[in-house]
């Protein structure tokens, strides 16, 4: 319960107990009321206080013409059914409270789960942005990277190709070498046989110059030789 609900629920219970004790309904004043339940504010304690008198008076301008005996057993009923409908009253205004507490908490959690909602929607748009900008990066990136892979590979294809051209050209020139190291070394083989062939020859030729050059001397020698015993043998008979 509240505490202005129990405030009022006190004020009229306060009132029923000075009319009890001898007080006129018209008679109970605001301090008459905090004196006894010592809460509560006095514009609280008025306004509910006015209510109780308003109600009482109408019971008792119901009563006027009645026996006493009836009159009391109507108040007595009237001030039991006031009871019961404040009770009642009080009952359901606790439970609306505490639902409206409910509702109230139900709402702020709400609000507490929207705005974490938000904030967690504006944080995935902020992600989602960098992400979009990070993307944007790489894919200008991939274009620049792109590009210079084609430029380098243009450039080792180039290289390939030079590669190969050199290759040709380096593969030719070998065999072009061969081929004139091989005729050179025929012209050669050639011409050493041609001169081997001329050497030979003149050799030949030198060997029979030599050799009829040493049967001439020999034949020299041995008429020398023939010659000198003639003479030796003509001086042997002289």
């Amino acid at each position: 319960m509240s505490r202005v609900s129990d405030t009022r629920q006190r004020t009229r219970e306060a009132a029923a107990q000075l009319v009890a004790g001898a007080k006129r309904p018209h008679e109970i004043t605001v301090d008459q009321i905090y004196a006894v339940i010592q809460q509560g504010s006095r514009t609280t304690i008025n306004d509910e206080l006015k209510l109780w008198k308003d109600e009482r008076t109408k019971v008792d301008a119901l009563g006027a013409d009645l026996p006493p005996a009836v009159a009391d057993a109507m108040r007595s009923l009237w001030v039991v059914a006031v009871e019961q409908g404040e009770l009642t009253f009080t009952e359901q205004r606790e439970a609306m409270e505490a639902e409206l507490s409910s509702i109230q908490r139900e709402r702020d959690e709400a609000r507490a789960s929207r705005d974490a909602t938000i904030a967690d929607g504006q944080q995935r748009a902020q992600q989602a942005t960098q992400l979009g900008e990070q993307l944007a990066d790489l894919q200008q990136r991939l274009v620049s990277e792109s590009a210079t892979k084609n430029d380098a590979l243009g450039q080792v294809h180039a290289l390939q190709q030079e590669i190969a051209s050199l290759r040709t050209e380096s593969m030719r020139q070998q065999e072009a070498a061969v081929a004139a190291q091989e005729k050179q070394s025929t012209e050669f083989q050639a011409r050493l046989a041609e001169r081997d062939l001329a050497f030979q020859t003149e050799l030949g030729t030198a060997t029979q110059r030599l050799e009829a050059a040493q049967d001439h001397m020999l034949r020299q020698i041995d008429e020398a030789r023939e010659g000198q015993r003639h003479a030796e043998r003509a001086l042997a008979k002289a």
